[in-house]
């Protein structure tokens, strides 16, 4: 009944594990290329100026 005991506690905390939403943004800071854009400036208006 102990190995039995274990099991189903292994088995819950799998699932529980597996139902955790898995954080799919990750900041990398400055070496996130969302970020470094041509000279890493991050302008709006003097793209429209030009």
């Amino acid at each position: 009944m102990q190995i039995t005991s274990a099991l189903m506690t292994l088995a819950f905390l799998a699932v529980g594990i597996n139902a955790a939403p898995a954080p799919l943004n990750i900041n990398l800071g400055a070496y996130s290329p969302a970020l470094v854009v041509g000279d890493g400036a991050l302008t709006l208006l003097d793209s429209w100026e030009r």
